[in-house]
């Protein structure tokens, strides 16, 4: 019992370390909360910052024609991406950083490939070719939020 006591004021204490109790905000030196940088952001047309670093890997001809979890059907032949916790039709910039290449596409599916392969996203054949990793098969890429889909 008094191990999980100390555990518990050991997150406690951390958890004040990283949030602003007065102002709400969480390790944000500006003290704006984040509905006001979302705002501001929104305000100038522009996306929520979001970018996420990890391995890309890619899908062709096994799935071309075959239906996307988020409608329509899917080619390899144009820049689209899977991902599971962007919603469809983000718009996600993703880059190469082995070589520095990007290309810029919806996301117009999800899938399982993050728990069983470690990966932060899955690209098309065609996007996959842009950025530089066919030959590769499995690149580090970083994934910006360019543009997030309208609510419906």
């Amino acid at each position: 019992m008094n191990g999980s006591i100390q555990l518990l004021v050991a997150f406690i204490f951390c958890m004040m370390q990283s949030t602003n109790v007065a102002s709400g905000t969480i390790n944000n030196p500006s003290g704006e909360s984040f509905k006001q940088r979302f705002a501001l952001r929104q305000d100038k047309g522009l996306a929520p910052r979001y970018s996420e670093e990890g391995d890309a890997s890619w899908y062709g001809e096994k799935f071309h024609g075959g239906r996307m979890r988020y409608g329509g059907v899917f080619d390899m032949n144009k820049v689209s991406f899977a991902h599971n916790t962007l919603p469809a039709d983000t718009v996600i910039k993703v880059t190469n950083l082995k070589n520095g290449r990007s290309v810029v596409g919806p996301v117009k599916d999800t899938g399982s490939f993050d728990k069983k392969y470690d990966r932060i996203v899955d690209c098309s054949r065609e996007a996959m070719r842009r950025i530089g990793g066919l030959d590769d098969g499995v690149v580090p890429v970083r994934i910006e939020v360019v543009r997030y889909a309208s609510a419906m």
